[in-house]
């Protein structure tokens, strides 16, 4: 290694100065999981950023993570920035779209996609591995429905077979008996502390959805979106790309500007795929970037007006 910058810093820079003159604001990348790794680096972030804009381009991707974190993450964008926009240009999951419900508008390219609100939770008595909220629910969900019905086909086919011998209520017992032989060994397995342990993360995720959705400069969901969010996809990598985040879930959702393209091209996939477990956040643009562009305006103007002088 010969120690020198990659040239595409340098264009990637380029880029996001020109992107930020034009927009007037900061752009940040965040590829990380979310933990609180990734809650102080963002803090140092935003607090090493001495002239923050109004507005924020916040380009993430993420295979979600504590959704305390992604609370507390979109909450600090609110309170330094008084519109929040986030870009999805790749995979962006679980508590990466909570974080995503206290923005003003989300961006989305072609091949940008969040995720349900099923929070993922360890493991029980595993090193690694991480299950979705849902599971368990739709487990117990699953066996009441299949219990419901064996109960029934039992019952009915024994008054039917019985040819009016047998009465509905004894029909009725015998299938009790026979239901419940065939389920109690299964149910036995369900961990009631676990499902009201998965139950107390969904409504957490509820919770923080609900609060980051009604700030002031936020309310971008649709109505009745959030619980369609935590409740009514059936699987935690469900793809909910840009149509469907338009049409279901958000007022606000559009595609990226040729600017904001430019950075994502640059950026490749550092945009799209996430570095778990490494940690990227940072600003791309300078702090000043704006401000340069407006100063080199004035600077050509006065420059112009001396020569007009000269020349009269």
């Amino acid at each position: 290694m010969d120690g020198k910058k990659p040239e595409w810093i340098d264009e990637l820079k380029l880029a996001a100065n020109t992107f930020a003159a034009k927009e007037n604001c900061d752009v940040l990348l965040m590829n990380s999981p979310m933990n609180n790794e990734a809650v102080r680096k963002f803090a140092e972030a935003l607090q090493d950023c001495e002239t923050k804009k109004s507005k924020i381009v916040c380009i993430l991707t993420t295979n979600g993570g504590s959704p305390d974190a992604a609370y507390k993450i979109a909450r600090m964008m609110q309170q330094y920035y008084n519109h929040v926009i986030i870009c999805i240009s790749g995979w962006c999951k679980s508590a990466g779209t909570l974080c995503t419900l206290g923005a003003s508008e989300i961006i989305m390219t072609d091949t940008g996609e969040l995720g349900p609100l099923d929070m993922q939770v360890y493991r029980q008595d595993e090193i690694s591995g991480m299950d979705s909220g849902l599971i368990v629910s739709d487990a117990f969900s699953t066996l009441q429905e299949k219990a419901l019905s064996c109960f029934e086909k039992f019952t009915y086919s024994i008054v039917a077979q019985g040819g009016g011998a047998v009465r509905f209520k004894t029909a009725a017992e015998i299938s009790s008996v026979i239901t419940q032989g065939l389920f109690d060994s299964i149910y036995k397995q369900i961990d009631p502390a676990k499902v009201g342990e998965m139950a107390r993360f969904l409504a957490v995720a509820e919770a923080y959805g609900g609060r980051l959705n009604r700030h002031k400069y936020a309310q971008n969901l649709r109505p009745n979106a959030l619980r369609q969010l935590t409740r009514e996809y059936p699987s935690h990598v469900f793809v909910i790309d840009r149509e469907e985040a338009q049409t279901f879930l958000f007022h606000r959702v559009s595609k990226p500007s040729e600017n904001l393209s430019n950075i994502l091209t640059i950026l490749g996939e550092l945009a799209k795929t996430p570095s778990d477990p490494e940690v990227i956040i940072l600003y791309l643009n300078d702090e000043e970037s704006s401000n340069n562009i407006h100063e080199n305006s004035n600077s050509e103007r006065e420059c112009s007006e001396q020569q007009d002088a000269i020349n009269q």
